[in-house]
């Protein structure tokens, strides 16, 4: 009876406890990457644009993004028609996700209990109060909070959500359901397929259910139609992602083999840190740092720690492998964390968010350990170890509630990870790119301390150039600009500044430079509507307006061109032109109508001058 009252109060006591900590995100605005995922893109604004969306990776302005998670887009949609752009409804959406994804997250860990020999012993009342605690922990642990207090983390979110319930449907396969191994198999596949299209790291569920299925089930009649049901699953998510634009990808940095190996245990030990310590918090810990960092002592005391933590873990891996449910929380654990070990070049040695899944494994795994000698031990024992839980868990919570008020302002949030240690190019980039519009001295001053760290980085340099263009000084501009960038992504960027200050100095017309550009980025708006403006600036508005109608053939989905369309035809005597094009720009933007009813609404790319590298 008490084990039924858990498994109908722990869902709803997880969800009190994720809106608990999270509620002050829905007082938070943008940040970072959102200005690209989520203001500047033209897909979620309509319904009408969800199949165009789904065939096209995102960032699709800033052409840098290999990512194809066309469900976080497709969520993005729903936000856009119910909130338009009013940050909160975002964050209310991440936290009932988040709050979802620790519900199939107790499901789970719940089924796992159950089935464990070395947690035969323990009453179920008790496994079951633990599978909800642990959900409880992992709900509200700060490391997680980049994945959910950020609008552009709703990836994490929504794939951990989906792999969570297809492990769910797996372990039962050796009971309710296995009189139904297709439909099983069938459920299963469909909730991996939405984690991959919600972020690449879904597709990792896949082997997750599978382990699950040899793990607790091994039976034929439940593995055939898995992997029948698996293969046409994978193969349709191929299909999608290779149909997909490519990207104009950053190049990539190789790290020695060495060094590489040395990252991993480096990780390892600051992951540890980060779990069972959450106090200094700042979402990554920079690009790959050079040779003497990595062999410096901070770096190889890390290694060796993260070393000794292996062998701990190898160790009593062995000795618990005989444990079903602790061999799977083991080879989960493993199998998800790999990805981001650094075993692969990625954009961050360490990042918080990258622990979303596999923390919940390890917590899993830990519980499996140590429950037999908590739930067996003398009452006061018993109750010692319930109150260090319970205040290491208040910590936590606290921690995460305080963490939200550090996204409040993309500004005081970029210089809170610089003052954290998160003192990187990348962050002293993005710190200048928000100061951009409002104090260009403070601006450079911030790209200027991104070379320092990194001089051979392009985008700041990009930046400093664009500074000096809106200042008019083209012999700075020209000292950024004029040397190529040499990463393809950015020279489109770099080719309209460079046309810009053709213009600037008399030595040309800049449409060259803008063609070179649009040979690299053909869908770009950002530089179809600079074209548009230079041929009205130049006195040629029916080049600019058969120019924006083959553009608007050619991308129909977006809204900003056939306003732009509609407000040069109108310009030009057009009226025909002008109420067909508005009657476009209205399908493929649903708030559209109402804000030119309000207010005055810009044809200008939403997108920021830059994305950040």
């Amino acid at each position: 009876m008490k084990r039924l009252l858990f498994q109908k109060v722990g869902p709803a006591l997880v969800l009190l406890v994720t809106f608990a900590v999270y509620w002050p995100a829905l007082q938070n605005g943008f940040v970072w990457d959102d200005f690209g995922l989520v203001t500047g893109d033209p897909f979620i604004r309509s319904w009408r644009n969800i199949p165009a969306g789904w065939g096209e990776r995102l960032f699709f302005d800033s052409h840098g993004s290999d990512f194809y998670r066309p469900l976080q887009r497709l969520s993005y949609t729903l936000d856009y028609t119910l909130y338009e752009l009013a940050p909160s409804g975002y964050h209310l959406t991440n936290i009932i996700l988040h709050g979802l994804a620790a519900v199939a997250l107790g499901a789970v860990a719940s089924g796992l209990f159950a089935r464990s020999s070395r947690l035969a012993a323990v009453p179920p009342t008790i496994r079951t109060a633990t599978a909800w605690v642990v959900a409880a922990i992992w709900v509200s642990h700060p490391a997680l909070t980049s994945a959910v207090t950020y609008v552009s983390g709703r990836a994490d979110s929504l794939a951990a959500l989906f792999a969570f319930w297809a492990v769910f449907m797996a372990l039962r396969s050796d009971s309710a359901s296995a009189n139904r191994p297709c439909a099983t198999a069938c459920g299963a596949s469909t909730l991996c397929l939405l984690a991959a299209y919600s972020k690449e790291v879904g597709l990792i569920s896949f082997v997750l259910v599978t382990a699950t299925f040899v793990i607790f089930s091994g039976r034929r009649n439940q593995l055939v139609p898995w992997f029948v049901m698996a293969a046409i699953a994978v193969g349709s998510y191929a299909f999608c992602r290779l149909a997909t634009s490519p990207p104009l990808s950053p190049n990539q940095t190789i790290v020695p083999l060495g060094d590489r190996a040395l990252l991993m245990l480096r990780a390892i030990a600051e992951y540890a840190g980060l779990i069972l310590a959450p106090l200094n918090l700042h979402m990554e810990r920079g690009i790959k740092p050079p040779p003497e960092v990595i062999h410096g002592p901070t770096g190889l005391a890390l290694a060796a720690a993260g070393g000794l933590l292996l062998l701990l873990l190898v160790f009593g891996g062995t000795r618990l492998w005989y444990d079903r449910a602790f061999r799977l929380a083991l080879i989960s654990g493993i199998v998800v964390y790999l990805p981001t070990s650094n075993i692969l070049s990625l954009n961050a040695v360490v990042a918080e968010h990258w622990l979303y899944q596999p923390l919940f494994w390890l917590l899993a795994g830990l519980a499996i350990t140590a429950l037999p000698f908590l739930a067996l031990q003398n009452p006061s024992r018993r109750a010692l170890a319930g109150v260090g839980i319970a205040i290491w868990a208040l910590f936590l919570g606290v921690r995460t509630w305080h963490r939200q008020f550090a996204w409040r302002d993309y500004g005081k949030f970029i210089e809170n990870t610089i003052a954290d240690g998160g003192d990187s190019a990348r962050m002293w980039f993005n710190l200048g790119l928000s100061y951009t519009s409002t104090d260009p001295v403070r601006a450079r001053d911030c790209f200027g301390r991104a070379l320092a760290i990194a001089p051979q980085l392009s985008y700041p340099k990009l930046m400093l150039g664009e500074l000096a263009l809106r200042e008019g000084d083209p012999a700075t501009a020209r000292r950024w600009l004029a040397p190529p960038s040499g990463v393809r992504m950015l020279e489109p960027r770099r080719l309209e500044r460079m046309a810009r200050l053709r213009r600037l100095e008399k030595s040309g017309r800049g449409y060259d430079e803008i063609k070179e550009a649009q040979a690299l980025a053909p869908q770009s708006w950002f530089l179809k509507n600079r074209e548009v403006e230079f041929l009205m600036e130049d006195g040629e508005p029916d080049r600019a307006l058969k120019a924006l109608s083959e553009y608007c053939a050619d991308n129909s989905f977006r809204a900003e061109s056939w306003l732009r369309l509609a407000q040069v035809a109108r310009a030009t005597g057009r009226a025909a032109i002008a109420t067909y094009a508005l009657g476009y720009a209205f399908e493929t933007d649903v708030h559209l109508k109402r804000r030119l009813a309000t207010q005055t609404v810009s044809a200008e790319p939403s997108t920021p001058p830059l994305a950040e590298p």
